[in-house]
């Protein structure tokens, strides 16, 4: 066969404009910069974590990107796992739902390119794994959770079959291979947000609270806060989903207690996920060299505990590479006691507003504006209230860029992981009296 790929991939895109004339190719390789090629490499990666970081993040000394402010004029393809930009306010990109009905969305090309065959023949041969209901939903993406390789090989190769009796040269790939590579992508990032969901109910189940739905699409929404004497609009916006999915926000800050002291990584925390990927990684991608830890301890070795609502700024490590962080600013939201864990402060507004002081600390190139990322402090293992915490962290945000007026602080986002954290979030920004952007 000739041509062959998984649907949705940039090549396909790729060699449309090879194909086209050169005014097209021109134009094309304004927007995206690169020269489309003829060449048929596959697969289509599937999820967040299959797009190559180093190439989303520049080097040192580069301009950053900013794909909070691009707006549609700046489009990432990575086949399914496509950031999908509607706009200034908005950031979208693909979550496990996603990836689902974009495979779902593959076999049903696949069949299309085919020629065939039916849903009706496929049963001819008894042993097809899949009841015909279930393969029509399969097919048209409406199932909760990813086919089993057993169907997708018999679907696959009774679709090579039906192609090769009709005489069919289909341009999508029959190769087992490749489509068991793109199946086990899905199933890695499926696994991945069920852990997630799991690990977020126990934690709720903890506290003795409703345990919240982990949001998997990311969306930025934002609330202009005032407008600073330079003319730029200084923001307040709630992302949603998974903080490693985050890029562009110039700084985030890290729930700590009040000895500093990063959680364990098998432990589930913002301050894991700091720590983790702020860390070089061995071969078998175990920490070889705790970069911000390391930093952290050297900063507070002879300085513990420090006092509740304190803020320690470190550099990223290798959170600039994959995320494009360049400081962390640790800030200690709770404390332990003995025996009955760990608890948040009581005015945890007080870790925003001295964490957004440090920032306006920080050496940024003349003329640029931060934007930093909070979690909600002290609401998970520490069992915070999010209704509280959150009216609590954004009023102090709003009250800080209404109020200094030279403030090299442009946006303050605020990170909210399930649906219970958003619509917290929500309500706060409408009693802090701001009004979404549209």
């Amino acid at each position: 066969m000739t041509g062959n790929r998984i649907p949705g991939s940039p090549t396909a895109h790729a060699d449309a404009l090879v194909n086209a004339g050169p005014a097209t190719q021109q134009r094309h390789t304004n927007i995206q910069g690169v020269v489309p090629t003829p060449h048929r490499r596959l697969p289509t990666p599937l999820g967040p974590e299959a797009v190559d970081q180093d190439k989303l993040t520049p080097p040192r000394g580069l301009t950053r990107p900013r794909p909070f402010r691009n707006g549609p004029a700046v489009l990432r393809s990575c086949g399914p796992a496509v950031l999908r930009s509607c706009g200034p306010a908005v950031l979208r990109s693909c979550g496990p739902a996603d990836a689902l009905r974009q495979f779902c969305a593959m076999l049903r090309d696949l069949r299309k390119a085919a020629g065939g065959p039916t849903v009706q023949s496929l049963y001819a041969d008894k042993a097809f794994p899949l009841r015909r209901a279930h393969t029509f939903a399969t097919l048209a993406g409406k199932v909760s959770k990813p086919p089993s390789w057993e169907f997708v090989e018999a679907f696959v190769l009774r679709c090579a079959a039906y192609a090769k009796a009709n005489s069919v040269d289909p341009e999508i790939t029959t190769d087992l291979g490749e489509w068991k590579r793109e199946h086990q992508k899905l199933i890695q990032l499926w696994d991945r947000r069920t852990r997630e969901q799991r690990a977020a109910d126990s934690l709720a189940g903890q506290r003795g609270r409703a345990a919240g739905r982990v949001l998997t699409m990311q969306e930025l929404t934002e609330y202009p806060v005032c407008t600073a004497a330079d003319g730029t609009v200084r923001r307040i916006g709630i992302i949603t989903g998974d903080i490693r999915q985050v890029h562009g926000a110039d700084v985030w800050v890290n729930s700590e207690n009040t000895e500093m002291e990063m959680a364990r990584v098998h432990e589930f925390s913002i301050s894991v996920i700091v720590r983790y990927e702020g860390a070089r990684h061995d071969a078998r991608g175990r920490i070889a060299e705790d970069l911000v830890n390391n930093e952290l301890t050297a900063k507070v070795a002879d300085h513990r505990p420090v006092e509740p609502g304190s803020v320690v700024v470190t550099r990223a490590g290798e959170l600039w590479r994959r995320n494009a962080v360049r400081y962390v600013i640790h800030a200690a939201a709770v404390h332990g006691e003995p025996g009955s864990g760990f608890h948040p402060m009581s005015e945890i507004g007080r870790c925003v507003t001295n964490a957004l002081r440090a920032a306006e600390q920080l050496e940024v190139p003349n003329g640029e504006r931060l934007t930093i990322l909070f979690p909600l402090l002290g609401t998970g293992s520490a069992g915070g209230d999010l209704a509280r915490t959150a009216t609590l962290l954004i009023h102090a945000a709003r009250n800080h860029l209404r109020a200094v007026s030279t403030s090299q602080v442009g946006t303050v986002l605020f990170l909210a992981y399930t649906d219970l954290e958003l619509k917290a979030c929500l309500a706060a920004c409408r009693t802090a009296g701001l009004r979404a952007q549209r």
